[in-house]
């Protein structure tokens, strides 16, 4: 996937499955509890977030910084989050970011909804917006969170909060001719390309391949007719 973003000029963050339980509904959570990863699969896990590193280190389009991968990790082995630390153990909602819902309310963020209706669509939403109460109700909600690895939030904390982080986003943004733009190709063009990276990983796919069905066969065929 990553190989195919890179050739067509999109670039990929990493987001790992979220959870939850029933007696704790979020939003963006699924209570699929089998798509944890097993503890004897946690040292491939830790193998690939640093293969995925090494990876952008060389120039493929990956954008997610380093404090974001090692979040990564701590999130799937089962650790507690640290990107909110600087921020006394809260995120940034609703200073840096926040969530709009299909009906144009404000939202804390994926997961998390507010008391009160405030609609961005209102005419005196940014009156209301800057109004302390609506930042001490988001922050009280935010402060009942245990922390997500949904990319764009915790990414533009770590780009607000970490030197280094913020020093590459600046270069990154301010580079001419920027590195963000997508390639234009023809449907054939992209599906050739994705041909072309599956041949030389054909070790990727064996699985696929092997484990397809076989075609059922017909009444006929069954009573050798």
């Amino acid at each position: 996937m990553i190989r195919f973003a890179t050739a067509i000029g999109w670039w990929v963050s990493l987001v790992p499955a979220h959870t939850t339980s029933n007696g704790k509904p979020l939003n963006f959570r699924t209570y699929d509890a089998s798509l944890r990863f097993p503890k004897s699969m946690l040292g491939r896990v830790d193998a690939i977030l640093a293969e995925v590193k090494s990876m952008r280190d060389q120039g493929f389009y990956v954008y997610d910084s380093d404090p974001y991968f090692e979040e990564i990790r701590r999130h799937i082995h089962g650790e507690p989050l640290t990107w909110r630390d600087r921020s006394g153990g809260v995120c940034d909602s609703p200073n840096l970011y926040f969530a709009v819902l299909p009906n144009a309310d404000m939202a804390v963020c994926c997961d998390w909804r507010m008391p009160s209706k405030i609609s961005v669509a209102a005419a005196n939403f940014p009156e209301i917006y800057r109004k302390k109460s609506t930042f001490d109700e988001a922050q009280s909600v935010a402060s009942r969170c245990d922390g997500c690895l949904y990319g764009s939030f915790p990414e533009i904390s770590i780009s607000a909060r970490y030197f280094q982080p913020m020093l590459k986003r600046a270069l990154f943004f301010g580079k001419k001719p920027p590195d963000r733009q997508l390639a234009k190709l023809s449907a054939e063009q992209m599906l050739q390309i994705a041909a072309d990276i599956r041949a030389k990983s054909p070790h990727l796919y064996r699985q696929v391949a092997t484990n397809k069905a076989e075609p059922k066969a017909s009444n006929s065929e069954e009573l050798g007719q």
